[in-house]
């Protein structure tokens, strides 16, 4: 499979020891260099973000031209031949940086069009799923393929709407969900009414069919 390093021309004329001028690399000019076959390529885009190859190694999807403000970018697709890049496209404009790449579906999920409250539109499967959408707030899990995410942030109360899309429709679990984690069983677990004053919420299960309150003045769930 191929691979990615990034090296900075700078600091390889240092006197520094390998790990000394990686690390420099991520904080000064650099280039990314990509691995195929046993040859060697350079990617032209120098400040790519969330670098992503596909499980079997065929593309590379990455965010380039970030902005600080909200951070977003076009977001590209590199293919290659047996030992270099065969061709990079620009699938889309506006992207924030922090896409998934779900190796079960094969597919992207994205947010864009992010904005002043860090929300866009989600996108999954290449189709529009949800707008209003936290940033950094989704997740597809694992074993059914769906997606959970947060929308409709209420800045003031700290807390927002938790919602699941199966590929064809959308399931709100809660409208006040402060935090949520998907276990090893495909289940998810949040908190429910989360008082800031009190700093805790009511602990729910929800299984896929059913929702069971699982304990009451709970402060956080632990990872």
């Amino acid at each position: 499979l191929p691979d990615y390093f990034t090296l900075d021309i700078l600091d390889l004329l240092a006197d520094a020891d390998t790990e000394t001028y990686i690390d420099l690399s991520l904080y000064t000019t650099y280039e990314n260099y990509l691995f195929l076959n046993g040859a060697i390529d350079i990617l032209p885009h120098v400040f790519a973000q969330n670098l992503t190859f596909t499980a079997d190694g065929s593309k590379l999807y990455f965010v380039d031209d970030v902005l600080d403000t909200t951070g977003c970018g076009s977001l590209y697709e590199v293919s290659f031949t047996e030992n270099s890049i065969d061709r990079i496209r620009k699938c889309d404009e506006n992207i924030h940086y922090n896409f998934y790449y779900d190796e079960k579906t094969e597919s992207l999920a994205y947010i864009s069009d992010v904005n002043d409250l860090s929300c866009g539109k989600l996108f999954f499967h290449g189709e529009r799923i949800d707008k209003d959408v936290l940033v950094d707030s989704f997740t597809v899990l694992p074993k059914s393929g769906q997606i959970a995410y947060y929308k409709d942030l209420d800045e003031e109360a700290g807390y927002a709407s938790l919602v699941i899309h199966n590929g064809e429709d959308t399931e709100k679990l809660s409208k006040t969900a402060y935090d949520y984690f998907i276990t090893p069983l495909n289940h998810i677990l949040y908190l429910e009414g989360y008082d800031e004053e009190s700093g805790a919420g009511k602990l729910i299960l929800y299984t896929g069919k059913d929702k069971w309150s699982v304990a009451n003045k709970v402060n956080l769930i632990l990872r």
